[in-house]
Parts: C-alpha cells; sequence; structure tokens
C-alpha cells in the first residue's frame, strides 16, 4: 500500500471504530415490534430483546408472533418495554400512573403477563376474567377464585403433577353463558407461576415434579414448565362445573364443605377484572355463572394434603 494512502487510513482508523461502534449500538438497541393474532396491537421492545426469549418460554398456543416494521403506523403498540437505567421500564394503559420499572427479566416478563392477558380479553367480544386457578377434572372446570395467601398456583401445580390439566393458575378468562348452559373457561395459555420459597410442606416426590419442570426463573418467582398434556394452550375452552373457595389455616386437616351461591357470588364478583362493563350486567353474567356450579370450601393445612383430598373426592 502506498505510503499516502496507509497515513490516510491511520488517520481515519478511529472515526472508522466509532462509526462501527454507534452503528452495533443502535441495531442493538433498534425498536423490535412483536404481533400475535390474538391481540390487537403489538408489544413493542426498545433496546430489550432478551426479554423476548424469557417471554417465549412461558407462553402456551401463542405462536412465534410476527415481527412488525416500527414504521407502520397502523400497527401502533399498546404496551412497550425499554431497557432504562433502573431496570426494564413498561408503559401500558392498565398501569397506574402509566410505567413499571423492574430489574429482573423474568420478574418483567412476568409483570407483562398480566397486560398481555387483559390485552387478549379486551380484544375479544365478551370475555370476563376472574382472578383465580383453574384445573381440569373430568373435562369441566374447577375454579378456585382467588383469596389471600390461600395457594392457588401450588395446588393448580401439584394437580398438574398428580395428572390434572391446568388451565390457569392466576387469571381466568370466562366467556358467560345463559342460564341454560355453563359458563366457559377460555386457557390463557401461560405456564404457572410459583412463589419463591416454595412451601416447606411438599413431599419430595412432587418436589422432584417442580424441580424437573423449571422453566424461567428469578428470585422471586419459578415457571412450571408443563406440555399440552398438563397445561391447556391458548383458547382452549371447559365448561366450568365447580367453584371452590380455598381456605388454608395451619395444622388444618382438609375438609370439603358445601357453600352458598351467594357466598361464591361475592368472591367471583370481587375477584373479576377485565371489560369494564355496567354493574348489572356483570351481576347477571356471574349469577348465571354460579347458578350453573357446584358451590364449595376447601379447608386445609397442607398444600399436599388439600390435593390430595380434591383428587379423592373429583378425580376418576
Amino acid at each position: 500500500m502506498h505510503s499516502g494512502c496507509v497515513a490516510v487510513y491511520l488517520a481515519l482508523l478511529p472515526f472508522i471504530y466509532i462509526s462501527a461502534h454507534f452503528t452495533g449500538v443502535a441495531k442493538e438497541n433498534a425498536l423490535m415490534q412483536l404481533q400475535f393474532d390474538c391481540l390487537e396491537n403489538p408489544i413493542a421492545f426498545d433496546g430489550c430483546d432478551e426479554l423476548v426469549g424469557v417471554l417465549k418460554g412461558v407462553l402456551c398456543g401463542w405462536g412465534k408472533g410476527k415481527i412488525i416494521s416500527a414504521e407502520d403506523e397502523k400497527s401502533a403498540p399498546l404496551i412497550t418495554l425499554r431497557r432504562g437505567p433502573a431496570g426494564y421500564e413498561r408503559t401500558s394503559p392498565w398501569l397506574e400512573g402509566g410505567r413499571m420499572v423492574l430489574a429482573d427479566p423474568v420478574d418483567a416478563v412476568c409483570d407483562l403477563l398480566l397486560d398481555m392477558e387483559r390485552a387478549f380479553i379486551a380484544a375479544s367480544d365478551k370475555l370476563l376474567a376472574l382472578h383465580a386457578a383453574a384445573v381440569e377434572f373430568d373435562g369441566a372446570l374447577t375454579v378456585f377464585p382467588s383469596t389471600h395467601a390461600t395457594g392457588k398456583s401450588t395446588m393448580a401445580v401439584l394437580l398438574a403433577a398428580a395428572g390434572m390439566r391446568v388451565f390457569a393458575d392466576d387469571v381466568i378468562p370466562v366467556d358467560p353463558s345463559p342460564k341454560t348452559t355453563p359458563s366457559m373457561g377460555v386457557s390463557p395459555g401461560l405456564l404457572p407461576r410459583l412463589r419463591l420459597p416454595l412451601p416447606d410442606d411438599i413431599s419430595p416426590e412432587r418436589m422432584d415434579f417442580i424441580n424437573s419442570h423449571q422453566g424461567p426463573k428469578s428470585e422471586s418467582f419459578l415457571y412450571v414448565d408443563m406440555d399440552k398434556k398438563l397445561l391447556a394452550p391458548l383458547g382452549t375452552r371447559a365448561p366450568i362445573n365447580r367453584i371452590i373457595l380455598l381456605e388454608r389455616e395451619q395444622g388444618a386437616a382438609p375438609e370439603i364443605i358445601s357453600a352458598s351461591n351467594s357466598e361464591i357470588l361475592k368472591h367471583t364478583i370481587m375477584q373479576s377484572i377485565g371489560h369494564e362493563v355496567g354493574a348489572l350486567e356483570m351481576l347477571d353474567n356471574f349469577n348465571a355463572m354460579v347458578a350453573g356450579t357446584e358451590c364449595l370450601r376447601l379447608k386445609y393445612g397442607s398444600s399436599e394434603d388439600g390435593a390430595k383430598l380434591l383428587l379423592e373426592r373429583f378425580s376418576q
């Protein structure tokens, strides 16, 4: 190479490096939009593509999703995540204050799923939703409405370890039906999530199941990875024929007792989320759902004992 050309090259080398360096940063931080068929709007990932792999690891039946152009004005994202100095920032119409920041990628995805479920429900014509777990026994759903610290997710996983199929462990979309037919539970297609540390009353056999089915994990949560035999894919439907309130009391022997329709109706209304519907319409929908179900309460001290009693009573 001519000495003059070498001198010019050496003089330009720092600028070549700087240009390449910032071009690489731009690509790494590029905005990516992921569109799922069941959602009306895409989810935007701004400089945090690594969350996509975690997200897809906890979905069942959602499909791969389609990457679409951020320049498409017809596809404005409803939910956006970006990597900021304090962690992963999420903006969403369902967040109080409009923004949430979480440092751990699994925790960030865990929180994102709440909005994705709301977006899925909003994209439907008439779905309601209950803050509840739902497990399939012999083709029909038993729903466990959420009450404080009763272990509905743990109960769902223990029942799955015994061969039952989980529809939901946190939120179950519901398609309300006329009084003559059962309301239908609709699977949101999400892996069940256990809060850490795990309860100390889980048997070694069930712990082996959990340990052999570990999915994404953070210091706070563990997702339990299941195939479609144990976890209903997104959109799978089954009739709701039983609602059980979980009542965990330390040292209590497991016992299933009757509950009144009015008691169950109160809990379902209190745990309802989703569409903004009128009070009378909501009351009619949930009253029809409860009227067609068996209403019970399960008192228990040990999660393992409670799950065993449910299997003895309802699994054929």
